[in-house]
């Protein structure tokens, strides 16, 4: 739909990086979905924590706003940070963004045309929608995890049923957060299935799948520095066949079937390399895994740029994770990015990522029987296979997942509920 007028968006999403912040992240939804919109012609206010998750280290010391450009302000809401993922102080944390956010909308005169929300966490995301819905502003619940059933996946029994009366509120509040929305969307259709069954939500055409999508296109194409940053750390643009993780090192990766197949390459004496990158809690414990393997290389944190250079020197795109029901729904952003570069996929993820790899022919699935190794092993000897499987990742990227076609219908999902709201 056409833009018929400049319209101001809020975006609520307190876990993601942001323009402001040091060293380029990588965009996230947040900021893909600001730069769209501006790119569109509207103006948005993005709410966010003083508190960064990913470097673990605070914005500001206080409620903070950045004028970042006409079209842009940014609006940091105080919290007291945490340590780690999971722990309590990231609860205490998430209470007291939600107690601060209330104070502040307390003060708010000005009411946005539409609103966007990232759920989780659910206080802020309970606060927020309470004061749009009293307001009677519409607004997109965007669900990106679980939560609250997350917290008891991995309980059985009497264990589960108390632990779901010790997080009676968290139920309650993110059923209420979602039938107050004037629209759900999140990343795929068996998500959505699974929010409209907890919420008892009905189906309509304001509840919509947009998938995890990052924009991997680069301005400034001179690759020397980084090729010789790849070269430096033993990363060469050979024949050697590669095997890549690009991602955050947490517990919910399963690395144990990349050391097995490491180890029995490593004794066959065959040249496969694996390069997990990325940073996180597990970092150390990951590195302390793979110690004597010098077919495994830790290379840290690499931005867009050092990805896109990995890419093109790599064979196969990994995707490591625990078979829990959170991460079965989903499709996470790595995927698409295989997708991108035209890279096979091979994961252990059961759900959405196994479907989608059987389906289109865009990889392998392994488990216990045909295990990691077996893949790899079939991919390092079939270079047609391996071909024949680029090609219908890039086909089915270009269809399905290209990423200004995708944001493009998000935004023009948010002017539709906006506008119908001022019919």
């Amino acid at each position: 739909m056409a833009n018929e007028k400049q319209l101001i968006v809020w975006i609520l999403q307190t876990g993601e990086p942001l323009p402001i912040d040091k060293g380029f992240p990588r965009p996230m939804r947040a900021t893909n979905l600001t730069n769209k919109l501006i790119e569109k012609g509207h103006k948005v206010i993005l709410w966010s924590s003083t508190f960064n998750h990913q470097s673990k280290k605070h914005r500001a010391n206080d409620y903070k706003e950045f004028k970042v450009n006409e079209n842009l302000e940014i609006r940091l809401i105080p919290s007291c940070g945490y340590k780690k993922n999971i722990s309590i102080s990231r609860l205490v944390d998430h209470v007291q963004l939600a107690y601060n956010l209330r104070k502040m909308l307390k003060r708010e005169k000005h009411l946005p045309n539409v609103a966007f929300l990232g759920f989780p966490p659910i206080e802020v995301n309970f606060v927020m929608s309470s004061w749009l819905s009293k307001k009677k502003v519409p607004f997109v619940v965007d669900v990106k995890d679980s939560w609250p059933d997350v917290f008891i996946e991995n309980l059985l029994g009497w264990k589960r049923r108390i632990a779901k009366i010790l997080l009676f509120y968290y139920y309650f509040a993110t059923r209420k957060i979602y039938s107050q929305a004037t629209g759900i969307t999140t990343i795929t259709d068996k998500f959505l299935q699974y929010i409209e069954n907890f919420s008892n939500r009905e189906s309509n055409k304001l509840n919509k799948v947009f998938p995890l999508v990052s924009d991997l296109t680069l301005v400034d194409n001179n690759f020397d520095l980084v090729d010789n940053w790849w070269d430096n750390i033993g990363i060469y643009n050979d024949n050697t066949f590669r095997v890549v993780y690009v991602g955050n090192l947490s517990s919910n990766i399963d690395l144990s079937e990349v050391k097995r197949a490491a180890q029995l390459f490593k004794e066959r004496n065959i040249k496969i390399q694996f390069v997990i990158c990325g940073a996180g809690d597990y970092l150390k414990i990951f590195k302390d895994m793979m110690q004597g393997l010098d077919n495994v290389i830790f290379p840290g944190w690499v931005d867009k740029k050092k990805i896109s250079v990995l890419a093109k020197r790599s064979n196969v795109w990994l995707i490591p994770y625990f078979n829990k029901e959170n991460f079965k729904l989903s499709l996470p952003n790595k995927t698409f990015d295989a997708l991108y570069f035209g890279i096979p996929l091979v994961s252990s993820l059961e759900g959405e990522v196994k479907n989608l790899i059987t389906e289109n022919k865009i990889g392998m699935f392994y488990d216990q029987t045909n295990t990691l190794e077996k893949c790899l092993t079939q991919l390092h000897a079939d270079s047609k296979l391996q071909t024949l499987m680029s090609i219908n990742a890039k086909k089915l990227y270009e269809s399905e997942f290209e990423f200004n076609m995708v944001y493009n219908e998000l935004v023009c999902h948010l002017e539709n509920i906006a506008l119908k709201k001022n019919d």
